[in-house]
Formats: C-alpha cells, sequence, structure tokens
C-alpha cells in the first residue's frame, strides 16, 4: 500500500546541498553562545505538518552530528520549543458555537485579539488545552497561536477532535507526531 507520505518523500526527494556547512552553522551558535546569545534559524517550511519532510529537520541533525564529533554541547529545538506536557497547560474561554466548530472538523480555534496572548504564542506544539464553553468543555492537543487569514487562530495538534477526550487519550498520539515530525529537542551532550 502506498501511503501519502510515501509519495512525498518520492517528489521531495531532500537533500542538503552543502551538508558541511553544518560545521559553520555549529561554529555561528559556539559564537553567539560566548556572548550569551541565542541563534535562531529561520525556513518557511509549514510546520509542524511539513516538517518531517523540511530542509530543517535535517540540517538540525548534521549539527546535532557535527557536535558529537567536535565533543561540544548543543541543544536544538523547533520554535516555540519545549517539551510535551503531561497535564493541561490552561484553560481558554470559547463560545458555544466555537466549541461546536471545533468537534465539528476545524482545524483551528479562532481566537479574539484580547485572547491573544504570550503563552498562548508560545505553546509547545501538541500542548493540552482544555476549551471551556458555558454549557461544555473539550480538551484539544494544540499548537501555539498564529495570525493567519487576518485572523488570530489556535491550530489544533491532533484532530479530529472528539468529544470526551482526555490527557491519556491525547498525549501517546501528541508525542508520537512531535517524534515522527522532528519536532521534539535534539540535545548533544
Amino acid at each position: 500500500m502506498t501511503t501519502t507520505h510515501d509519495i512525498v518523500q518520492k517528489l521531495w526527494n531532500l537533500r542538503i546541498q552543502c551538508p558541511d556547512a553544518a560545521h559553520q552553522l555549529l561554529d555561528l551558535a559556539i559564537d553567539a553562545a560566548d556572548a550569551d546569545r541565542r541563534v535562531i534559524f529561520f525556513c518557511s517550511c509549514i510546520s509542524p505538518n511539513g516538517a518531517e519532510w523540511c530542509h530543517r529537520t535535517n540540517v538540525a541533525k548534521l549539527v546535532a552530528r557535527v557536535a558529537r564529533s567536535r565533543g561540544v554541547r548543543v541543544h536544538v529545538e523547533e520554535s516555540p520549543g519545549g517539551t510535551l506536557s503531561k497535564s493541561v497547560a490552561m484553560q481558554l474561554r470559547v463560545s458555544e458555537a466555537e466549541l461546536r466548530r471545533v468537534r465539528n472538523g476545524a482545524e483551528n480555534v479562532m481566537l479574539s485579539p484580547r485572547q491573544v496572548s504570550d503563552t498562548l504564542a508560545s505553546l509547545p506544539w501538541g500542548t493540552l488545552v482544555e476549551l471551556v464553553a458555558p454549557a461544555a468543555s473539550q480538551l484539544i492537543s494544540a499548537g501555539p497561536a498564529e495570525y493567519r487569514a487576518r485572523r488570530w487562530q489556535l491550530p489544533t495538534f491532533l484532530f479530529p477532535v472528539e468529544e470526551g477526550e482526555r490527557p491519556r487519550d491525547l498525549l501517546p498520539p501528541a508525542a508520537h507526531f512531535r517524534a515522527k515530525h522532528g519536532i521534539n529537542p535534539l540535545r548533544e551532550t
């Protein structure tokens, strides 16, 4: 059976043109660390759904491999960073209509500008958020708030959303998705 993943892999056929440039990237990071700064490498690939086929995942592995060969400790992390929490990180008030929309297959929660906060914008992918409406609530696995189509949205990390889900229902697939798509931090010590 051929999967979408197999087709994309064949079409994409990802190759890093200059893998030795990982040495330069590591040198930039070391210089920045010496100056008490961090380095952020940007990419325009869709995250997290495109991370599996994105060059940044491969480049991160190359940098980690170079660091290991040099005996240098590094920490490479998808932005926004963070590990998957085992508990519900926060509650978010929503309308009954918005809760229904999410339960009916929406891939995001529409946010009002007042709801957007640093906390929502920096959620690690897969974070458990409880949507609380006046008459019901719903647990979701979410990613960081983002501004798309002229609106703030909280993307659902796993969908479709099922009524009555609990942390034990959402955490294993969220952890699997993060590992599969290269979202977990890479550490070389």
